[in-house]
């Protein structure tokens, strides 16, 4: 984990789109995506781990960010 990569969850937390939020660090969707990848498989910062700095609810057609307690 590095501070890029929690930047990087951060802009997509606020735009809850992954193009978007790549275009804001001046990148392509596919390597942001990695990243996030990257930093979910963290385990320092995995949701079974429940030390997830930003909990996404993700599936192939939305996304959104977790209500408090819900992990």
């Amino acid at each position: 984990m590095d501070i890029r990569s929690l930047r990087y969850a951060i802009t997509l937390a606020e735009e809850l789109h992954f193009g978007r939020a790549a275009q804001r660090h001046y990148i392509s969707a596919q390597p942001f995506g990695r990243r996030i990848q990257d930093l979910e498989r963290d385990p320092t910062v995995s949701r079974s781990s429940g030390v997830c700095f930003v909990p996404l609810d993700m599936s192939p057609t939305h996304m959104a960010v977790a209500p408090p307690g819900r992990r």
